[in-house]
């Protein structure tokens, strides 16, 4: 199976708990209060993890943070290739529980002139 393929099975199964959305231009599922939980990017899912969850999945042989600017890893996420693809849909579900306690986004009041 391929990323898109899973990755799509995935956020089918999540519709219940979160929304098809998009980050960096990437597919991504956000949940109720307006936060991304995890994504695809290229052929990794891209997850935000509690810290034990991070630890344990950073254990991981080739898994790492993720960094889409070279150097400038994004503090929390983790991106997870597809050799890991068994893992795929329980780093959703965790990623899900984790960023749908988070405080909600709240849009930013426009400047008056």
């Amino acid at each position: 199976m391929k990323a898109q393929e899973l990755f799509d099975e995935i956020c089918s199964s999540l519709e219940s708990r979160a929304a098809r959305s998009k980050m960096f231009g990437a597919p991504c599922m956000k949940t109720p209060n307006g936060k991304a939980a995890f994504c695809l990017y290229k052929e990794f899912l891209v997850v935000k993890l509690d810290t034990q969850t991070q630890n344990e999945t950073l254990a991981l042989d080739g898994v790492g943070m993720f960094s889409p600017m070279d150097g400038r890893p994004m503090n929390g996420w983790v991106q997870v290739g597809m050799e890991y693809a068994d893992k795929w849909k329980f780093l959703a579900e965790k990623s899900i529980d984790f960023v749908e306690k988070l405080e909600a986004n709240v849009p930013k009041a426009s400047k008056k002139k």
